[in-house]
């Protein structure tokens, strides 16, 4: 069985995600903070749907640790975005 790993090797650039996400927020006319960007990613780890969503996607022998990749982009992201999106 793999395990999808975000600490391994090719993990996603968090500054070029802010980058991409600022500019497509900028394009949509939209805003975001970091506050209400984690409280609607919390909202989803509580649902059902959400949580499954991703499985299909998966490789048989894949796991995913939705938890694991909530407290990377809460730590990588969010921290970041505010400033970045400024």
């Amino acid at each position: 069985m793999v395990k999808l790993n975000l600490t391994d090797e090719g993990k996603a650039d968090a500054e070029r995600i802010i980058h991409i996400f600022k500019h497509y927020m900028e394009n949509e006319g939209q805003t975001v903070d970091s506050m209400h960007y984690e409280k609607n990613l919390q909202e989803k780890l509580r649902h059902q749907g959400f949580l499954s969503d991703l499985n299909p996607l998966l490789p048989a022998d894949t796991t995913y640790d939705i938890e694991m990749a909530f407290l990377r982009i809460r730590n990588d992201l969010l921290r970041k975005i505010e400033d970045k999106l400024k």
